[in-house]
């Protein structure tokens, strides 16, 4: 299992561009925010399962998450999101290009 999760971050990290998970801890960019949630204990254990198996951190490997269902398109997590998503992302799309625009 460590082979195929260290062949995932190899793929997803150059895929990816490597950028995701780049800063300092404690450090924060202007194009950055803090997120915080809390999550079911055996779910935050297996992210810091898979995380540990890389070398990296909770956070790191949460971001990569959350990356990858970027660039993946951002998929619906549930039916609700489903009927929405449309919607919240062409506004989204929108305020992006406002934002690129200045």
């Amino acid at each position: 299992m460590l082979a195929s999760v260290t062949r995932f971050a190899s793929i997803y990290w150059k895929n990816s561009g490597g950028g995701c998970l780049t800063g300092g801890v404690g450090k924060i960019g202007k194009d950055r925010a803090y997120i915080s949630a809390s999550a079911p204990k055996e779910l935050v254990a297996l992210i810091d399962a898979r995380a540990e198996a890389l070398g990296w951190s909770r956070a790191q490997f949460t971001v990569a998450i959350l990356d990858k269902w970027r660039v993946d398109g951002a998929p619906a997590v549930g039916r609700t999101d489903e009927t929405m998503r449309a919607e919240v992302m062409s506004k989204f799309q929108s305020k992006a290009r406002k934002s690129a625009s200045r």
